[in-house]
């Protein structure tokens, strides 16, 4: 097989730069842009924070990094890991700073239930509300069980950290949109819980444990306790990474990562674009693009909803364009797109989509000069992006295959969140 012209595997980084492994002259490397703070998962699975412009490479998913990208996000909770402070609480007691937390070098809260019977929680008003996602880390000590309440939405769920289960968060509200319960590691769970309607405030509960934890109002010992870190309300349809925040809300900008590669580094004529990535299953579109720095002459690779789409332009009129349904756009895909004149394949997870598009032209020799994650003047490519590879000339489809498949059983259900019995 060829060796690709650029290769992008996320590992180096600086203020400012992305490193590609090739070309070696740095020509290939990426411009990042992001002028706040912003957090990852590192190598030890704790919440880091980078700094303004520092690409980030997360751990979240374990093994190797990603090259996480997100859109500009706001906390709107005041105080996102102090409990004792703004959170208004009722019939419960907070301890401040008890262990550690999952957010490297800080400590956690414990939430104790009163010995009075009635609904023991925190809660807090975002100061930007609106059609927002929730996430918060809780660990089991004696309670192990809350309840998530949307003030204003009327939604609500329980979630258990000692299995990891989701459960009916009797007499409080209905079942949000979507919500889930995971494993982050070192005993404690990530909550997620997202909504359609507009939220004014987020009550969290300590469910009844004896119960089954299905209802929020009980009588509590006035010793046994759950710990809570890192609450965050963002306005948006899906929960991105953790803005800390200490008395004020606090906003994090977008990533925007372009200019890789020069006009040596690209063929017009033909090539291959490779990306191996994921995204949220939402109405926005997701770059990733060849282009000349126009709109006009591009290799247009975007996520939308549910699809990857593949466009390919010369001088503002397509020439070939596909997509294709893909079985969870929020697991990581392998998305390969070869072009030459009147030949042009899209390659997904192993499997070439649809018959080979035998009509269409290419751009001038030395058109294309930049790759970036946008569409050339915007749209930014926000996800996970595991790899990026551009040939210069076209492979076979046997090659391209290869390029998109994985190397093991394993690696696949790994990639595509299968659960393996």
């Amino acid at each position: 097989m060829a060796i690709p012209s650029i290769a992008l595997i996320p590992t180096g980084t600086k203020a400012g730069k992305l490193y590609s492994v090739l070309p070696t002259d740095g020509s290939g490397d990426f411009t990042v842009v992001r002028a706040t703070t912003a957090t990852r998962v590192n190598e030890a699975g704790l919440i880091e924070s980078m700094a303004a412009n520092v690409p980030r490479l997360d751990y979240s998913a374990g093994g190797c990094p990603v090259l996480l990208t997100e859109p500009q996000r706001t906390n709107s909770l005041l105080q996102s890991n102090q409990f004792d402070t703004t959170w208004v609480k009722t019939l419960s007691t907070i301890t401040s700073d008890e262990i550690a937390a999952p957010i490297s070098g800080e400590m956690a809260d414990s939430i104790i239930a009163t010995a009075t019977n009635g609904g023991h929680r925190v809660m807090q008003a975002p100061s930007t509300t609106g059609v927002g996602t929730f996430t918060m880390y809780i660990k089991q000590k004696e309670l192990s069980r809350i309840c998530v309440h949307f003030l204003g939405a009327g939604k609500a769920a329980g979630f258990d950290c000692s299995d990891n289960t989701t459960f009916a968060a009797v007499g409080i509200a209905a079942y949000p949109t979507r919500y889930n319960i995971s494993d982050f590691g070192n005993g404690w769970s990530k909550v997620e819980m997202y909504d359609v309607g507009t939220t004014t405030r987020v009550d969290i509960y300590i469910a009844n444990p004896t119960d089954g934890g299905n209802n929020a109002v009980w009588t509590g010992d006035g010793t046994s306790k759950i710990y809570f870190s890192a609450a965050q309300f963002e306005v948006g349809s899906y929960p991105t990474s953790y803005i800390p925040t200490t008395g004020s809300s606090v906003t994090r900008n977008a990533d925007q990562v372009t200019d890789s590669g020069d006009v040596n580094d690209f063929n017009s004529l033909e090539g291959v674009l490779m990306a191996e990535i994921s995204a949220e299953n939402i109405s926005t579109f997701r770059n990733i693009s060849i282009n000349d720095g126009t709109s006009s002459n591009r290799l247009l690779l975007y996520v939308y909803n549910s699809f990857v789409n593949v466009t390919f332009d010369v001088g503002s009129s397509n020439q070939s364009s596909v997509s294709y349904t893909l079985p969870d756009v929020s697991s990581i895909n392998k998305v390969a797109f070869s072009y030459k004149l009147n030949e042009f394949k899209l390659f997904v997870n192993g499997l070439q989509i649809g018959s080979t598009d035998t009509s269409g032209i290419v751009p001038a020799s030395g058109t294309f000069n930049e790759l970036s994650f946008n569409n050339s003047s915007g749209g930014y490519f926000f996800g996970k992006t595991k790899q990026i590879q551009v040939f210069k000339s076209t492979l076979t489809s046997l090659e391209i295959e290869t390029l998109t498949s994985w190397e093991s059983f394993i690696l696949m259900a790994s990639a595509q969140q299968y659960t393996i019995y």
